[in-house]
């Protein structure tokens, strides 16, 4: 089963910008990126049922997006998750 790659996932334009993936698996991606020139930590379900398409969600007018993370769940879960898989060069300069 194929999904759109994170890296590929550029809607809405203007607002989403310099992708850096921190987990990349078939079922979900979790993402830092720029969203309105802010850095956020954003993530989507890779994969859905549908056979025809398989955009995964979120999407907007068939066009796959991303859900952003609040801050209150987002920096909790980035370090655990740095902890454990000691990605601390994926995040160099990303909390001010």
């Amino acid at each position: 089963m194929g999904y759109i790659k994170p890296e590929e996932v550029l809607s809405p334009k203007g607002r989403v910008g310099n992708i850096r993936i921190l987990v990349e698996k078939e079922d979900y991606s979790i993402v830092l990126l720029e969203w309105d020139g802010e850095d956020v930590i954003a993530t989507r379900w890779n994969t859905t049922n549908a056979e025809k398409d398989n955009i995964g969600t979120p999407q907007s007018r068939g066009l796959p997006t991303w859900f952003i993370l609040p801050a209150e769940i987002a920096i909790p879960y980035i370090e655990k998750y740095v902890k454990e898989r000691e990605l601390k060069e994926k995040l160099i300069g990303f909390f001010k």
